[in-house]
């Protein structure tokens, strides 16, 4: 599966979120793209690792779960994205500098990709 077609897939079917934990204040970024086919999923989590959700009812998930994995597949589809392309750049920003700004920063972070998503 090559690069260009998965950024594609993404494009179409991904979602960067930022998220707030209630109960630590902290914040994270989830990357993942939902399918009602379990394949190509599959063979995304081959190249990138993450987890594969879903009982097969309605649909699939493919997360990256870990900074790792969701900072190689952003750097990795970036170059081939049109619709998530500024989103990608927010949540790699967020990923690099994320353990030295402070809280207003990555709160901001999070607006920025609500306000890319509208």
């Amino acid at each position: 599966m090559e690069i260009s077609y998965i950024a594609g897939f993404f494009d179409g079917e991904g979602c960067i979120h930022i998220t707030k934990s209630q109960s630590s204040g902290g914040y994270n970024l989830r990357v993942s793209i939902s399918q009602r086919k379990k394949e190509p999923l599959i063979e995304i989590q081959k190249i990138f690792g993450g987890k594969i959700y879903g009982n097969g009812k309605r649909a699939y998930a493919w997360e990256a779960g870990r900074k790792e994995i969701a900072y190689s597949f952003l750097i990795a589809v970036l170059p081939f994205l049109f619709l998530k392309k500024k989103q990608a750049q927010v949540g790699l920003m967020f990923l690099e500098y994320k353990h030295t700004w402070h809280t207003g920063e990555r709160e901001l972070c999070r607006k920025i990709l609500k306000i890319l998503k509208e």
